[in-house]
C-alpha cells in the first residue's frame, strides 16, 4: 500500500519553492498562498491554495497536469 503524508510548509520554505518554480516556469505564482506538501512514494505534490499545482521528483519541479493556470498561460497557448 502506498504511503502518503500531508503537511503545510513553513512560510520560508513555501516562498523558496514558489520562487524556484516561478523562475523555472517563467510564470508568476502566488507567493502568499498557503503551500502544503503531499509526500508519496513517487515524489512530492505541492498544493498551492489547496490546488495540486506542482510536482517535485528528485531536484526538479514540474507543473501538474491539473495546473490550469500554467496551461492557460503557457507560450504554446498564446496566439
Amino acid at each position: 500500500m502506498p504511503t502518503q503524508r500531508r503537511y503545510p510548509l513553513k512560510s520560508k520554505e513555501a516562498k523558496q519553492i514558489i520562487e524556484e518554480a516561478s523562475k523555472t516556469l517563467k510564470l508568476p505564482l502566488d507567493d502568499k498562498a498557503i503551500v502544503e506538501v503531499v509526500e508519496s512514494d513517487v515524489g512530492e505534490i505541492y498544493l498551492i491554495g489547496g490546488k495540486p499545482q506542482l510536482f517535485k521528483s528528485g531536484n526538479r519541479v514540474f507543473p501538474t497536469l491539473l495546473f490550469a493556470e500554467f496551461i492557460a498561460k503557457s507560450p504554446q497557448n498564446r496566439g
